[in-house]
């Protein structure tokens, strides 16, 4: 829709653009917890809780700069702690990575994206290129989880736009290292299979449930 016609008003209204919100004292407050966080039992529910109180009483606040730290160093956190790790890679990021070619998909997504952060006074004038070098390192890192499948839609790559990624590089507001950084990170943890699809698409633990699925299926064909 953003590619053809200008974006909706509604998706313009409110946004600070690059006068970025104040620093709030109860943000302030969040994130120097997160910076030397005290981890004792219960520490990521209080988090939770201090940024739905935020969110409730206050959530214009919680956008720009803000949004992005408090993401930022909640997933560093979780990261760091092997108990949330759900998913063990390791990938080192190449300045230089290669930029293969894009399919139609793909630049249409990229387009959009950039046309929307440009709107929003959010990216730079080299966005682009940047945003084609996050996708190309999460294609890296990703694959290092890729599975042989009989499964013709879990074959190769991920077919369709990798939404996510460009959400959190608008988030980023187009930095390519903090997003890179970021999403490494992320796809340690199980929430990423959730709400990062290229993630789940090349898990091997999708293609193990494909398997108990298709015994589930067998042994009840038996009994019915």
């Amino acid at each position: 829709m953003f590619s053809s016609y200008p974006c909706p008003m509604r998706y313009l209204a409110g946004f600070p653009g690059k006068t970025d919100v104040g620093q709030d004292d109860d943000v302030s407050k969040l994130l120097s917890a997160l910076k030397n966080p005290d981890k004792q039992v219960g520490w990521i529910e209080s988090t939770q809780r201090q940024f739905c109180e935020i969110m409730k009483r206050k959530p214009y606040v919680v956008s720009g700069t803000n949004l992005s730290e408090l993401i930022e160093k909640f997933v560093l956190h979780l990261s760091e702690a092997p108990s949330d790790c759900y998913f063990d890679r390791k990938y080192q990021a190449d300045a230089n990575v290669t930029t293969k070619s894009l399919t139609s998909i793909q630049q249409l997504g990229i387009k959009m994206t950039i046309s929307y952060g440009k709107r929003l006074n959010l990216l730079r004038e080299n966005a682009e290129n940047d945003l084609c070098q996050v996708l190309m390192h999460c294609e890296n890192f990703l694959k290092q989880t890729s599975i042989k499948s009989s499964q013709c839609s879990l074959r190769g790559g991920y077919v369709s736009y990798d939404w996510f990624a460009s959400s959190i590089f608008l988030i980023m507001r187009g930095n390519k290292e903090k997003t890179v950084k970021f999403l490494q990170q992320f796809s340690h943890l199980l929430v990423s299979a959730f709400l990062w699809i290229p993630q789940l698409h090349r898990s091997v633990r999708l293609q193990k449930m494909f398997h108990l699925d298709k015994i589930t299926l067998n042994i009840l064909n038996e009994f019915y």
